[in-house]
């Protein structure tokens, strides 16, 4: 007889192709070893021991597949006029240097767009929370996330106080409207961002 340790399995030992063909190989050759290197090769058992509680993702995780995407569309067209926002405030910035315009709302569009970099990043460390748990398992969507959730809540807020900070700024000097604009586009898609996340039980 020969003892063969299959790792990751339970009651059904020869299901993976690597056990069955070692058990193939002893009734083949019962008075010799059979070759076990292709245990080697399995997987082991991932425990997972740090995560973030947020039962909220499965839950959303079943509407996605089941074709229901309503919750998403709030999230998603913030994110989109957020990226907009870090993309174009330096090309903004650009232009005015070439034409020298000067401008007493620098520091704001400044904050502006660091608010919304900020945002970003945020929901970008969401982002990767919910791929590195989906690779994992689905099923350890149904208890939360592993990775960098710990960056997503500070970085959406802080953006969101600075958006405010500035908003509140550019109000109180002379009248910018294209800075008010997008200052206040800035804003609203950081706090409809936070609301719909808030929501869906992914931001707190």
């Amino acid at each position: 007889s020969f003892l063969v340790e299959v790792p990751a399995t339970g009651h059904f030992t020869t299901r993976p192709a690597c056990a069955a063909g070692i058990m193939a190989e002893f009734l083949r050759s019962p008075e010799r070893a059979p070759d076990q290197s292709c245990l080697d090769d399995m997987a082991h058992i991932d425990f997972v021991t740090d995560y973030k509680a947020t039962p909220a993702v499965y839950a959303l995780y079943q509407e996605v597949d089941a074709g229901r995407y309503g919750g998403l569309i709030a999230p998603s067209l913030a994110i989109l006029i957020l990226i907009i926002a870090v993309l174009a405030y330096p090309i903004a910035w650009i232009g005015r240097k070439l034409d020298q315009q000067a401008s007493e709302h620098t520091t704001q569009r400044r904050m502006a767009w660091f608010a919304a970099v900020l945002m970003v990043g945020g929901t970008a460390a969401l982002t990767m929370a919910v791929t590195q748990s989906f690779n994992r398992s689905v099923a350890l969507l149904a208890l939360g996330l592993v990775g960098p959730t710990v960056w997503v809540a500070p970085l959406i807020v802080l953006g969101l106080l600075i958006a405010l900070l500035a908003m509140v700024q550019v109000i109180r000097k002379p009248k910018d409207t294209g800075t008010v604009t997008g200052i206040a586009v800035v804003l609203g898609a950081g706090i409809a961002l936070s609301v719909s996340l808030t929501v869906l039980g992914l931001l707190f």
